[in-house]
C-alpha cells in the first residue's frame, strides 16, 4: 500500500506559510530582463551597473542593509527605475557606461574595497560618510566629471584615474590609511585638498588648477 501524499502536501504549505518563507518571498525581487542593468549580489560583492543611457545611481546604507536605486533615461523613452535593498555586502563595484550619469554613494562601512567606474560622459559622482577597510579605486572616465569625496576613510590603497576632459575634483574631511594616487588625465583639471589627512603625501599628477 502507498503511503498518503496528503502529510507532505500539508507540511510543504505549513513552510510556505510561515513567516520566514513568507519573508524569502518578499525579498526575492525580479531583475530586469536585460544585462545592461544589474543590483546584484555576487558572492561578497554587490555589483550594481546601468549602461546604454542616462544613469542615476544610488547606493545608500540603512544600518545592516544598503538600499540601491537604479534610474536609466533614454531618449524617447520614459524612465526607467530598478531598486532593491540587499545584506551582507563585503564590496561595493559600480559600473556606469556612455551617458550623462550622477552616482551617489554614502552613508556605509565597507568591510572590504569600494571601486566606482562612471564611463564615458560629463558625469558627477559624491561619496560621502563612507569607509571601506581596503582599497578604494574611482575612475571617472571620459568628460567634464565632476567628484567630490566628503567624510570618507580608506584603509587600503586609493587609486583615481579621471581621463580626459576637463574634471573637478574636491577632496573633504578625508582619512586616508595608505597610499593615494590622483591622475587628472587630458585637460584641464581641478584638485582641492579641504581637512584631509593623509599617512604619507598623496602622489598627484596631471591637475592643472
Amino acid at each position: 500500500m502507498r503511503p498518503s501524499p496528503l502529510p507532505v502536501l500539508l507540511a510543504a504549505a505549513a513552510l510556505l506559510l510561515s513567516p520566514l518563507a513568507a519573508d524569502a518571498v518578499e525579498r526575492r525581487v525580479p531583475e530586469p530582463h536585460t544585462t545592461t542593468i544589474r543590483i546584484r549580489l555576487k558572492g561578497p560583492t554587490l555589483r550594481v551597473r546601468c549602461r546604454g543611457g542616462d544613469c542615476a545611481v544610488s547606493v545608500v546604507g540603512q544600518g545592516p542593509s544598503i538600499a540601491v536605486s537604479v534610474t536609466r533615461t533614454r531618449p524617447g523613452e520614459p524612465p526607467f527605475t530598478f531598486a532593491r535593498t540587499l545584506e551582507g555586502a563585503r564590496n561595493i563595484a559600480i559600473e556606469t557606461g556612455i551617458g550623462t550619469d550622477t552616482v551617489e554613494v554614502r552613508d556605509l562601512a565597507i568591510p572590504g574595497f569600494l571601486r566606482v567606474a562612471t564611463g564615458v560622459g560629463d558625469d558627477a559622482l559624491e561619496v560621502a560618510n563612507v569607509s571601506a577597510a581596503r582599497k578604494a579605486s574611482i575612475d571617472s572616465g571620459d568628460g567634464d566629471d565632476a567628484v567630490r569625496l566628503t567624510s570618507v576613510s580608506f584603509g587600503g590603497k586609493v587609486r583615481f584615474f579621471a581621463k580626459a576632459g576637463d574634471d573637478d575634483v574636491t577632496l573633504t574631511d578625508g582619512r586616508f590609511g595608505s597610499r593615494v594616487g590622483l591622475n587628472g588625465g587630458q585637460g584641464i583639471d581641478g584638485l582641492v585638498f579641504e581637512g584631509d589627512s593623509f599617512t604619507e603625501p598623496p602622489v598627484v599628477q596631471s591637475f592643472e588648477r
